[in-house]
């Protein structure tokens, strides 16, 4: 019911020869190389305004973070 080609969804998540499983392995692996480059270690992971904010974090920790950063640009 979701309009999804699950022919080709199936065909992109096993067969790495395809163009499709190439283009996304090499997406994911364009990421995590940027994750490694930031000092990414795991999921989730938030960046506001550059500052690096790790894990599962309470609403207020991005309050503070998103404040923080608009102060800075005043």
């Amino acid at each position: 019911q979701s309009g999804i080609d699950l022919t080709a969804w199936e065909d992109c998540a096993t067969n790495e020869a395809s163009a499709e499983y190439q283009g996304a392995a090499a997406a994911v692996e364009t990421q995590m190389a940027l994750g490694d480059e930031y000092g990414v270690r795991g999921t989730p992971a938030f960046f506001v305004n550059g500052q690096f904010v790790n894990g599962n974090q309470p609403l207020t920790t991005f309050v503070k973070a998103i404040e923080a950063a608009r102060a800075a640009a005043e």
